[in-house]
């Protein structure tokens, strides 16, 4: 696929390397937009632009910044599926409401959904966007039912409740309904977190083997 070029500081990119990603400095300073986050490495690559070089611009071996690497101005179809699937684009806080609401994030956002419905956090996750969805609603009653505070009060928290209980029934329905909005088959979400638990039991597994093996003879 070739390298694939991230524009950050260099401290962090010597690091990146380091921890096996294949990146080199780009040509130019990303988009703000574009910030964007590499597992591993939340939180130290910001401003990040994912770029290429463009075909017989550059050597198997990207220069550096500076010198006369010319780059793409977008990701080429080979370094889409590491855009997608590696490089999780965490939406800012107007985007976020939108979707909690249950609008359709831009492609750029589908590796995060993915994580959003099957991190390990995921039931909570879930809670959030239903207390979003129906906050507006409880507010709306709230102000509008007649009677004292006290009634309704109590008639905003029993619909509060049960909408919890339905948006809890049907969790699983709604998250899968987002990977699939999201670009993903049907199933992605539970295959994701059965992955991510698979994983993790066998870690499990592999500690109590050692802790408990018994040394021959």
């Amino acid at each position: 696929m070739g390298r694939v070029l991230l524009d950050a500081p260099r401290h962090e990119l010597r690091r990146a390397q380091a921890a096996g990603h294949n990146i080199v400095p780009a040509s130019t300073r990303a988009d703000h937009d574009l910030s964007q986050m590499i597992p591993g490495l939340a939180g130290r690559l910001q401003s990040v632009a994912i770029r290429v070089p463009v075909a017989g611009r550059c050597n198997a071996r990207a220069a550096p910044a500076g010198e006369g690497c010319r780059m793409s101005d977008t990701v080429d179809g080979g370094a889409a599926g590491l855009t997608r699937e590696v490089v999780r684009v965490r939406p800012g806080l107007l985007r976020w409401v939108w979707y909690a609401m249950g609008g359709r994030l831009p492609a750029r956002y589908r590796a995060w959904v993915l994580h959003d419905v099957s991190a390990r956090s995921w039931v909570l996750r879930h809670l959030c966007r239903t207390a979003v969805q129906l906050s507006p609603v409880a507010v709306l009653l709230f102000l509008l039912l007649p009677g004292s505070v006290a009634v309704r009060a109590s008639a905003v928290l029993g619909g509060l409740l049960l909408g919890f209980l339905y948006s809890i029934a049907y969790m699983n329905e709604s998250c899968e309904h987002r990977a699939v909005k999201a670009g993903y088959r049907a199933g992605s979400a539970a295959a994701a977190r059965e992955a991510a638990h698979a994983a993790e039991r066998a870690v499990s597994a592999q500690r109590y083997a050692e802790q408990w093996r018994r040394p021959a003879g």
